[in-house]
């Protein structure tokens, strides 16, 4: 006897219970990437032939999707997966009541693992809503019907479940004097039906809602098309209703896109503060089918309005939406292009509705590539999915964009104690703070402000923080950490290493040449040291035997100052002292003896005392000018004190050798030179008489002055502006002698 064949369609519900270990790996590497400019990052399109029961997933392939030119894109690397992934449980409903389809439409899980299916399915009056619970072991827990008051075809599209496990189902039904009407239903968490609400157009024509959202605070939002009569046609439009908790109507919104004509919404979603998004597809004035995005507040004013007309100029529709945490919106669909017929076309909007970028997809086939559903998860990475054609028919094909908002960008300035940070964040329209997360391993373990902070607006921003106190030749990690609102996201780890701990390194231009009285100022560089303790300068005048210490202030110099009553003809010493505590040491500058600053002294600023007067010999006295004079003329320095030169007046001799065994004492003429280190004999007659100097500057001290001796006597002079000891006299030949000296009281 042959069997009897029965007709009869059913739903069927399968839960995956494992994913391969190697797939877990794969997984696993499919981290966020989180970057500052808003462009995209593709993962990859997972491509995979439509599985056969027992599911298993297989021949997976990676390929680039078509992104604009100025975005960046990463691929991961291929992989091929040949085991199966074993199915949890499978669950089958057929209503068989008539021979006809059930068509399952919508899936939804709850928080603790519940699934709730819809659909449509054969009743006694043609088909009706299906809803159906099954618990976390696919076991059927209850079964809802709906059957519109029409008593004909009721289609469910949309289903939601909310936090208390509440069902909420949306689709068309036909009523009894009208065409079909939105359907939306209620039930709690038994499958009682609580409330049922239906929505009839301004014609009483065909609606049919297509999308459904639920805030958390029992608010229902539902969309989809209605027709209108224009100009004796019938067209749709979008017809966006919200509800409250108990089903009640708060608002209906319509959409009439610039070609008055057909404008089909597809997709719904809702932020925290209740304003509502809504994408379709809507002909245009002069395009055929545009993607139109609006956005409504919580009354449902329109708030603005977005459309999108792909390169072809040609069928643009969109068939999904979602909001992030920032009040960016996403949508994706399919667009023509203008050789490669339907592509993927995702798009970004910030909250103000202005685009941010468009991210198209062309498939393997070169043919019709349609994304169907989109998901954006918490650190907002993008998840699309549809199919893709090609030769022999379409395959699914799942892209993964990683937006980047946040990059960690290379250290700068590296030395061994000092680092500056550096990273880019686009805030996305929110306050962010920023800082920095560094440490000798990726736990970190210290922190640094970024600069500036906070940061704003909607385009990338270039921040910074200086690290100081490292450890000489380590290798650190430091990322970025940005932190707003909507939530707290970490750059990529970058890492720099430390130079090594160099010998201290004092630069300096000594100052060799300063005015009278005047104070001065200079800089000092350090280099190479890991960590200076202290930079001093000790500075004091010619002749003094203890140093003072001179004010350091610091900037990227160490600058000093030495006050003005130092600086006089005497001239000036100084060096500069550093200690390094890493290494332990002081380093010197200059790193033996000083370094002198010759004064500069201006005519009449240095005076002897009255010369003492008479004609007698006792009365001669000796001189030396304590001065490199800028003019060394005997008559240049005397004349203008003790008046034209006059035996009868005043005398002036030097001492020189005639002859190796003889010498003469010569007296005063044009030429004759007082050099700085020379003594004359002079002799005044008129008391009350002053010698001062012409302008000069005081000599060099950081080396010894030399005096060129003749034979026989020299009269020799000090060539400083302060005492002399006799033992710091020397030959510079190193020999000893006797050194015979007279000395008045």
């Amino acid at each position: 006897m042959k069997a009897k064949l029965t007709f009869v369609s059913f739903f069927a519900v399968v839960t995956l219970l494992a994913i391969p270990a190697h797939s877990q790996d794969f997984l696993k590497r499919i981290k966020p990437w989180l970057y500052p400019d808003d462009s995209l990052d593709v993962l990859g399109a997972k491509r995979m032939q439509p599985p056969e029961l027992p599911v298993s997933v297989k021949n997976f392939e990676d390929k680039r999707a078509s992104l604009p030119a100025n975005f960046s894109s990463q691929l991961t690397e291929t992989q091929s997966f040949s085991d199966s992934v074993q199915a949890l449980w499978v669950s089958h409903y057929a209503s068989g009541l008539i021979s006809v389809d059930d068509q399952a439409t919508a899936v939804a899980v709850d928080e603790l693992g519940n699934v709730y299916v819809t659909g449509s399915s054969g009743g006694p009056h043609y088909f009706d809503y299906a809803t159906i619970k099954y618990n976390t072991s696919g076991v059927q827990q209850w079964v809802a019907y709906y059957d519109g008051p029409g008593n004909f075809n009721d289609y469910a599209t949309a289903l939601v479940v909310d936090a208390a496990g509440n069902v909420y189902v949306t689709g068309s039904s036909e009523g009894s004097s009208t065409s079909h009407d939105y359907a939306t239903i209620k039930y709690n968490a038994s499958g009682v039906q609580q409330w049922v609400t239906r929505y009839n157009g301004p014609i009483s024509s065909v609606d049919r809602a297509s999308a459904l959202a639920v805030d958390a605070a029992g608010n229902v939002y539902v969309t989809g098309y209605s027709l209108v009569s224009i100009t004796s046609y019938d067209y749709a439009n979008y017809a966006t209703i919200k509800y409250n908790a108990s089903g009640v109507q708060q608002w209906v919104a319509r959409y009439d896109g610039p070609g008055n004509s057909d404008d089909y919404a597809t997709a719904l979603a809702v932020d925290a503060a209740g304003n509502v998004y809504v994408t379709g597809s809507s002909i245009g004035s002069s395009t055929s089918y545009d993607y139109a995005t609006i956005k409504y507040n919580v009354s449902g004013v329109q708030q603005w309005v977005t459309r999108y007309d792909g390169p072809g100029n040609s069928d643009d529709q969109a068939k999904a939406l979602a909001v992030d945490a920032a009040g960016n919106v996403y949508v994706t669909g399919y667009s023509n292009s203008l050789s490669t017929l339907h592509d993927y076309a995702k798009i970004k909007y910030n909250a103000s509705g202005v685009q941010q970028w468009v991210a198209r997809y062309n498939g393997l086939g070169n043919s019709n590539d349609q994304a169907t559903a989109l998901a954006v998860d918490a650190t907002r990475n993008v998840y699309v999915t549809g199919t893709s054609g090609r030769n022999n028919g379409t395959i699914y094909t799942t892209i993964g964009y990683f937006q980047r908002r946040i990059t960690t960008n290379s250290a700068t300035n590296v030395d061994p104690t000092f680092a500056i940070l550096n990273a880019t964040v686009n805030p996305d329209g929110l306050s962010t703070t920023v800082k920095f997360q560094y440490g000798t391993t990726t736990n970190y373990g210290s922190e640094a402000l970024a600069s500036p902070n906070p940061v704003m607006g909607n385009n990338p921003v270039s921040v910074s923080a200086k690290v100081n106190g490292l450890i000489p030749d380590t290798l650190y990690h430091f990322r970025i950490v940005a932190t707003n609102n909507a939530e707290t996201i970490f750059g990529d780890d970058q890492s720099f290493t430390t130079l090594p701990c160099g010998s201290l390194t004092i630069v300096h231009t000594p100052v060799s040449l300063h005015d009278v009285d005047s104070s001065i100022t200079a800089t000092v560089q350090i280099s190479g040291a890991c960590s200076v303790d202290s930079v001093v300068l000790k500075y004091r005048r010619g002749g003094d035997k203890s140093f003072s210490t001179a004010i350091m202030s610091v900037d990227s110099l160490y600058r000093w100052t030495i006050p003005a009553d130092t600086v006089t003809s005497r001239g000036v010493e100084y060096f500069i002292a550093a200690t390094d505590t890493f290494n332990a040491t002081t380093t010197r500058e200059p790193r033996a003896g000083v370094f002198s600053v010759q004064v500069i002294v201006p005519a009449g600023e240095q005076k002897a005392s009255a010369q003492p007067s008479g004609s007698e010999q006792n009365a001669y006295r000796l001189i030396s000018v304590p001065l490199n004079l800028d003019d060394k003329n005997a008559k240049a320095v005397l004349e203008d004190n003790l008046g034209l030169y006059n035996k009868k007046k005043w005398r002036l001799f030097s001492l020189r050798s005639v002859r190796p065994d003889s010498q003469a004492y010569v007296e005063y003429s044009d030429t004759l030179k007082m050099d700085s280190g020379k003594a004359f004999l002079l002799i005044v007659k008129d008391p009350g008489k002053f010698i001062d100097t012409g302008a000069g500057k005081s000599n060099r001290t950081d080396k010894p002055f030399s005096i060129v001796l003749q034979p026989e006597w020299n009269l020799v002079g000090n060539p400083f502006n302060f005492p002399i000891p006799l033992k710091n006299l020397s030959l510079k030949s190193g020999t000893a002698f006797a050194l015979r000296y007279h000395e008045e009281t």
